[in-house]
């Protein structure tokens, strides 16, 4: 997925731009790779549970995310999770992370996949009010996968929603941990 605006882009909500591989009933094949989704734009705002995403199932290898945005990218808030088959919360943010649980009785991350990469530019970046900049794969055996962010100005992260802090992270569950690389102006 390619977006481009030379202004802003908006997505609120539980908006999801969403990249992946999805079994219903044919069996996978090996070492595909979910779909990369790359923004260019003015500035980025994803408030209220939006999303970027890319998951990864079974043994695939996640999509890569990457974010070039001229100006600030803003992560803000959570919101109850709309989704009937989920329970939660839904949080605003970049998620290159592995699908949790089963489906036809096949568990949906296994051994051997890997999240996708995170790859923010910006001029500045705020990750507020319970958001998230997520590469990980906790309770899964996949591997995370990883996190570079480069800003300009300043990168903040502040404030949770509920009881959910704000995160950045690339944690692993059974699977192998990523790697966060942070670069700010100021």
């Amino acid at each position: 997925i390619y977006l481009e605006a030379s202004d802003a882009v908006l997505l609120d909500e539980q908006s999801i731009l969403l990249s992946d591989l999805e079994y219903e009933t044919a069996p996978p094949r090996p070492s595909e790779r979910a779909g990369n989704i790359h923004v260019v734009a003015g500035s980025l705002t994803l408030l209220d549970g939006a999303r970027i995403r890319s998951d990864v199932f079974l043994a695939d290898q996640g999509g890569n995310i990457r974010v070039d945005v001229v100006g600030a990218v803003l992560l803000s808030g959570a919101s109850p999770s709309l989704d009937a088959t989920q329970t939660g919360i839904a949080k605003s943010g970049l998620l290159a992370r592995s699908a949790q649980g089963s489906h036809l009785g096949q568990s949906f991350t296994q051994p051997g996949a890997t999240a996708g990469r995170i790859e923010v530019t910006a001029g500045s970046l705020e990750i507020s009010n319970g958001a998230v900049l997520s590469a990980a794969t906790v309770e899964t055996p996949a591997d995370a996968g990883s996190i570079a962010v480069a800003v300009e100005g300043l990168l903040r992260l502040t404030g949770q929603w509920e009881n959910s802090a704000s995160e950045i992270g690339a944690r692993g569950g059974s699977g192998e941990p990523g790697s966060v690389i942070l670069h700010a102006g100021r």
